[in-house]
């Protein structure tokens, strides 16, 4: 049931409950997890990347990514990605909040959160939860982004996300040139595109702030800005523009 892809069986504060007790079992169990959160080869690609490259880690509750999405409405079919997503919670959150999306992803380099949010969605599949189909990809999310400013050809099977409709990015810590490279990916996704940030707005004109929406996460409460990317016009059109002046 439900149309539009909006929540059918989950508020918020259910998958907040759910999402605090998943996560509870798999932190009980840290001789599971694989490594250090941060390895050492990674450590050396962000000395290597400086200021394209964040690893400052906090997470954004899932009540807040449900008023988030409330906004955005997502609909049937749709992909949701979150660019640095951590240990997972908010992919999860918005898998099961909507889940006739057409895909959840996350983007993360280090390996240890992703063990986390592998093991996470291992525990909700197997107890059944009504989820849309949830991937996990460890890699530089703007080196996975064909035509970004740092896209690397030889990504062997690793999927990217230049499908997106819908992005989640917190970067409330991320620098200046970071956000610049992702907003060179950004803009070549279609018109129509949701895009939310954390504490700064898309350096972008390609993309216009059309909420703020207030956001509780575990830095304490900040601003989400939800952007859309304008439609662009028609080749014809265009060439009828050049044509008036």
């Amino acid at each position: 049931g439900g149309g539009g892809g909006g929540p059918v069986l989950w508020t918020g504060c259910r998958v907040a409950a759910t999402i605090s007790t998943t996560f509870a079992a798999v932190e009980e169990h840290p001789e599971e997890m694989p490594g250090p959160k941060i390895s050492a080869p990674v450590a050396v690609l962000a000395q290597r990347k400086r200021k394209l490259v964040n690893f400052v880690y906090g997470e954004v509750e899932p009540e807040s990514v449900a008023a988030i999405l409330d906004v955005v409405q997502p609909r049937d079919g749709e992909v949701f990605v979150d660019l640095g997503s951590g240990a997972g919670k908010v992919v999860l959150s918005a898998a099961l909040l909507y889940p006739n999306l057409r895909a959840a992803r996350g983007f993360e380099m280090m390996r240890g959160y992703m063990a986390d949010a592998e093991r996470a969605t291992r525990l909700l599949q197997d107890a059944e939860s009504v989820m849309a189909p949830v991937t996990w990809v460890q890699g530089d999310f703007v080196e996975l982004f064909p035509g970004g400013t740092n896209f690397s050809a030889d990504q062997g099977d690793r999927i990217g996300w230049d499908d997106a409709t819908i992005v989640f990015i917190c970067s409330t810590c991320f620098e200046e040139e970071q956000m610049a490279a992702i907003a060179v990916c950004a803009d070549r996704l279609p018109g129509g595109t949701r895009l939310v940030t954390l504490d700064k707005m898309l350096p972008s004109a390609q993309f216009q702030v059309i909420a703020v929406v207030q956001c509780g996460g575990s830095w304490g409460d900040t601003e989400a800005y939800v952007h859309i990317k304008r439609e662009q016009p028609t080749s014809s059109s265009a060439a009828e523009d050049q044509e008036e002046k």
